[in-house]
């Protein structure tokens, strides 16, 4: 008889989904937390904003070199694949 298993445990293969032999349950909210050099300031940037420029003097990205999706929101220039999506 097979020990009962729980969300997250035993091991992926790597083949399909992941769901298999898992019964439908509560939605799971995820939530992922990125520290370091990447920060959504600096991934989804607020380049009309003169506050983004004044609080980021050394690490904002100039108005020239964002990839705008909006009229006042634009991707940093490293995430171009982004805006396919």
């Amino acid at each position: 008889m097979e020990a009962p298993r729980t969300p997250g445990s035993g091991s992926s293969t790597g083949t399909g989904t992941g769901t298999a032999g898992r019964t439908a349950g509560p939605p799971v909210l995820v939530i992922v937390q990125l520290s370091g050099g990447n920060d959504f300031m600096n991934t989804l940037i607020p380049y009309t904003q003169g506050i983004y420029y004044d609080t980021r003097p050394t690490v904002g990205i100039p108005e020239d070199q964002v990839l705008p999706i909006s009229d006042t929101l634009g991707f940093h220039p490293a995430a171009a694949p982004l805006r396919e999506l």
